[in-house]
């Protein structure tokens, strides 16, 4: 997936079509490119923005990733003590297979 020049190269060709879809493929996108284990939610919310695909509760669209099984994505860290606090993820093994198959079945597998 590294020959995708941006999010929204990416995007466009995995065609997602729920708003956990969209969180998984921004949530790969930001991990990869950042190089950091794991992304704030925040983060992956504001990606989706600019390219004008918000979703409307970015928590509750990690919280289906992490509700499959295998969990797609997995919570790394917690900062604060309220349901609003900063929350991080990190993209599983499984989330990368995922988004691979979305990427053929969507016929933009570009590996």
């Amino acid at each position: 997936m590294s020959d995708y020049e941006n999010l929204a190269v990416l995007f466009d060709a995995a065609d997602p079509q729920t708003e956990a879809e969209k969180v998984l493929i921004a949530a790969h996108w930001l991990q990869k490119q950042s190089g950091a284990p794991n992304i704030e939610a925040a983060a992956v919310n504001r990606e989706l923005k600019h390219l004008g695909h918000a979703v409307r509760n970015v928590t509750m669209a990690f919280n289906v990733l992490l509700g499959d099984r295998p969990a797609l994505v997995v919570q790394m860290a917690k900062s604060g003590n309220t349901k609003q606090a900063r929350k991080k993820y990190m993209v599983t093994r499984a989330g990368e297979k995922y988004l691979q198959q979305m990427l053929a079945r969507a016929g933009g597998g570009n590996e």
